[in-house]
C-alpha cells in the first residue's frame, strides 16, 4: 500500500519549469524541453542516462548552423484551384518558425498533456492544434497534429510536414530506419554529419517509404539512432494512416548542416466544420554496444529497433 501511495504522490508532484519561451519536464525515464517561440517544438530530449540527447544543436564551427527541434510541425500547405480548373500556386506557412500561444497543461493518469493552438493560419477560421502527450513513467510520448476547418468552405488539398522524429543530433547519428529498412553511414565515417560533409552534396536521401492508404494501409516507421560512450539510443516514431489521407511518406534526408527525418502527409479535401489529424507515437530505446558485442547479440541490435523490446509491447 505504501508503494502505491508513494507512486501517486510522485506523479502528482511533476511540475513544469518555465522560462520566457520554453517549458521543461523531468519525468521518471527522460527529460524534455518544448519551445513555443521560434523554433517551435522539442528542443531537448534525452533519457536519464544520456549525456548529449537526441535534439539537433547549433554547430559552433559551421557557418549558418541553427538549432532545430524534434516532433515539430514544419509546414502547412493548401492548394487552391482557379476557375479553369488548373492548379494555382499553393499558399503555405512554415509553422515551426512562428510563435504559438502558451500551452494549456493537463494531467491524465500517467500522462502529461500539453495543448498548443494557433488560430487563423493562412486564412480566418483555420485553427492548427498540436498536443504533446508525455508518459511520466515510461520513455514514450505521442504528438497529435490537428487541422480544424472553421472557415465555412472546403480546404483544398491540405499538406503537412511533421517531425518523424524531426531534426536529430547530426554529429551523433549512426543509423536511420523506415519500415523498408535500415541505413548506416559509409564505413569510413562514424556519423551522418561526417558523411554529409565529405560527400560535398547539398542533400541526399538516405531512406524513404511511401504509402497510399486507399490501396493499402501500412504502418510507417521512422527512427534515428545516436551513439555515445559505447551505448546507442534510438528515438522511434510510428504512424498508421487512414483513408482521408491520399498519400503519405516518411523520409530521412542528410544535409550538410542537419539530418531531417520527417513525415509528409497529403490529405483529401477537408469539408467545412471538420478536422483531420496525424498522431505520431514515439518511444526511446537503448542498447549497450560493448555488452552486446561481448555476448554476441550485436547482430540483432543492428537489424533495427523494431527487433528490440519496446515499452509498447
Amino acid at each position: 500500500m505504501f508503494k502505491i501511495i508513494f507512486a501517486l504522490v510522485l506523479l502528482s508532484s511533476i511540475q513544469p519549469t518555465y522560462s520566457q519561451s520554453t517549458i521543461e519536464f523531468s519525468f521518471e525515464a527522460y527529460d524534455v524541453a518544448i519551445r513555443f517561440d521560434a523554433p517551435f517544438g522539442i528542443v531537448s530530449l534525452k533519457s536519464k542516462v544520456q549525456a548529449s540527447g537526441f535534439a539537433h544543436l547549433a554547430a559552433t564551427d559551421v557557418p549558418s548552423s541553427l538549432p532545430f527541434p524534434l516532433a515539430e510541425w514544419e509546414w502547412f500547405w493548401l492548394y487552391y484551384f482557379s476557375e479553369n480548373a488548373r492548379p494555382a500556386d499553393p499558399i503555405r506557412e512554415k509553422v515551426m518558425v512562428t510563435p504559438w500561444q502558451r500551452p494549456i497543461v493537463k494531467q491524465s493518469g500517467d500522462w502529461t498533456v500539453l495543448n498548443f493552438e494557433k488560430p487563423d493560419v493562412l486564412r480566418q477560421g483555420i485553427v492548427l492544434q498540436q498536443d504533446y502527450h508525455f508518459n511520466a513513467r515510461t520513455p514514450e510520448f505521442d504528438v497529435h497534429y490537428i487541422i480544424h476547418n472553421n472557415t465555412g468552405g472546403v480546404l483544398r488539398g491540405p499538406y503537412v510536414m511533421v517531425g518523424f522524429p524531426g531534426f536529430m543530433n547530426h554529429r551523433a547519428a549512426v543509423a536511420v530506419e523506415t519500415s523498408k529498412g535500415r541505413h548506416e553511414p559509409d564505413e569510413a565515417f562514424s556519423n551522418f554529419f561526417d558523411e554529409s560533409v565529405a560527400s560535398g552534396l547539398y542533400q541526399y536521401t538516405l531512406s524513404r517509404h511511401d504509402v497510399f492508404p486507399k490501396s493499402l494501409i501500412e504502418e510507417l516507421r521512422g527512427s534515428v539512432t545516436v551513439a555515445e560512450h559505447g551505448k546507442q539510443y534510438t528515438l522511434m516514431s510510428t504512424f498508421t494512416p487512414d483513408e482521408p489521407i491520399k498519400h503519405v511518406y516518411s523520409a530521412h534526408t542528410n544535409k550538410q548542416l542537419y539530418l531531417t527525418s520527417h513525415l509528409y502527409v497529403f490529405f483529401e479535401d477537408i469539408p467545412p466544420e471538420q478536422s483531420r489529424s496525424v498522431v505520431v507515437k514515439n518511444v526511446i530505446e537503448s542498447a549497450d554496444v560493448e555488452s552486446s558485442l561481448a555476448t554476441g547479440t550485436w547482430g540483432e541490435i543492428k537489424m533495427g529497433p523494431a527487433n528490440l523490446d519496446s515499452p509498447r509491447r
